[in-house]
């Protein structure tokens, strides 16, 4: 998940150069306004998946979320 939130993330940033080429270029605007809104999407589920096993390595009765 952290690859791919990586990757959305460097071509969101690839779309934002493209887009500063020419203001008037739909495809580059497009391009970073949803990949850089996605990658945070794919870095947050990486991190709940993360504490989800950790909860299970050290136990439940460890944790505040049940």
């Amino acid at each position: 998940m952290i690859t791919i939130g990586g990757l959305c993330e460097i071509l969101g940033w690839v779309g934002r150069v493209w887009s500063a080429e020419n203001v008037y270029n739909i495809n580059g605007f497009l391009l970073q306004e949803i990949l850089l809104i996605l990658a945070p999407c794919f870095f947050s589920a990486a991190v709940y998946g993360i504490l989800g096993m950790l909860v299970r390595a050290v136990g439940p009765e460890h944790s505040l979320l049940r």
